[in-house]
């Protein structure tokens, strides 16, 4: 093993780079690998056996992710559960935005990154039922509760949030068509190899769902370098999508998930800075996401004041 290095980013796993050689039918190959290992204090609940049973399944489908190479135990010489994967030669969607501002094709790569999120849900969700929690409408209210729990829990009392989950408890969708959900797809978890091939990276709230779901919380990321604002208009993101799947986008039950992913996104904020007795302190990342908690407050605030004067879906 050489080239041990670890890398930045990941807020519920920590993450390293190396390389190996591995004997694989008596022939020595050079590998370049990743090793994710979990925090002390998990911030999601996947356990990581089911992360690389879920990249075994989707790799195995054709589907664009890591190839997972080995998954040992809990017990082993590191302490915590961690997998090893190959690491793929391309750099994160953001990064590519933001160091090629003026030679990159911005759209088209938005484009791509649109049609693979399409793809994704329309694999089959028997591919992977068995490993991820189901998505009907109960399931949609258990995740309203869970994370209400979580904000009653940190002790906030953030009117816009207390209010917003209100209107969830009163407004639970109907989910009619389940697929599979990345639940955090944005531009830092797609990697671009060359050709801006994307692969798609950290599937920790992975789940059954509403695809509008995804849509909803993609467009919560709007910097230069992301897909909806850097790389298509939030109009020409629904719409590449409705062209796509030759559906067209229920704005209503789209609003729904609008308002449940800013309340789930301060909701994870506020878990990330808890701090039980014995436990290790917050991690500097998770303490310095949560300075976003306003912002996230004052969008809630703008949405559900558009929702009281009746201009959903405009």
């Amino acid at each position: 093993m050489s080239n041990l290095r670890r890398l930045t980013g990941g807020s519920s796993h920590e993450t390293w780079a190396f390389d190996a050689t591995l004997e694989v039918g008596g022939i020595r190959e050079n590998h370049s690998l990743i090793l994710r290992r979990e925090f002390e204090n998990a911030l999601f609940e996947m356990s990581m056996e089911t992360e690389f049973e879920l990249l075994r399944r989707l790799h195995l489908a054709g589907f664009p992710v890591p190839r997972p190479l080995a998954k040992p135990g809990s017990d082993n010489a590191l302490g915590s559960p961690f997998m090893i994967m190959e690491r793929v030669a391309g750099r994160d969607a953001r990064k590519v935005m933001s160091d090629n501002q003026k030679t990159t094709d911005r759209r088209r790569i938005g484009k791509a990154l649109v049609s693979t999120l399409a793809r994704l849900h329309t694999l089959p969700i028997e591919l992977v039922g068995d490993l991820l929690p189901a998505g009907d409408q109960s399931a949609v209210t258990a995740e309203v509760e869970k994370w209400r729990e979580t904000i009653i829990r940190s002790g906030n009392r953030s009117a816009a949030l207390h209010i917003a989950v209100k209107w969830l408890e009163s407004h639970i969708t109907t989910v009619p068509n389940p697929v599979i959900v990345h639940g955090d797809y944005k531009a830092n978890n797609v990697l671009l190899k060359s050709g801006a091939e994307p692969i798609i990276i950290d599937w920790e709230l992975a789940h059954i769902g509403d695809p509008l779901e995804d849509l909803a919380w993609t467009m919560l990321w709007t910097t230069p370098d992301d897909i909806v604002g850097g790389m298509l208009t939030a109009d020409r993101f629904l719409t590449e999508y409705e062209q796509l799947t030759m559906k067209v986008i229920d704005r209503q039950r789209f609003f729904f998930w609008q308002v449940f992913s800013l309340v789930k996104l301060a909701a994870i904020f506020l878990k990330g800075i808890e701090h039980k007795s014995g436990q290790a302190l917050p991690r500097p990342t998770l303490l310095m996401l949560a300075q976003a908690l306003p912002c996230v407050e004052e969008a809630l605030s703008a949405l559900l004041l558009r929702e009281t004067l009746g201009g959903i879906g405009k």
